[in-house]
């Protein structure tokens, strides 16, 4: 887990590809402290997921329709 030493939170990050170009992004310190390594990913699942949800919504709003399902990797 990659802990800031002055406020013991840890960074979270995700990146969307759709056809091989980035379409959205986040790099940030999480809200919270996670006291296990486990909470820190699930804050992360919890977010890729939420943004993964609004893009799906948004792409076929466009008329953009996504022919294959979100996949979400993971790396720790």
């Amino acid at each position: 887990m990659a802990q800031d030493p002055g406020d013991h939170r840890s960074t979270s990050g995700f990146i969307f590809d759709v056809s091989g170009s980035s379409i959205s992004w986040s790099s940030k310190k999480q809200q919270t402290v996670a006291t296990l390594f486990v909470e820190a990913e699930q804050v992360v699942f919890a977010n890729a997921t939420r943004e993964a949800v609004w893009l799906h919504t948004f792409l076929t709003e466009l008329y953009f329709p996504l022919t294959t399902a979100i996949i979400i990797f993971a790396d720790n």
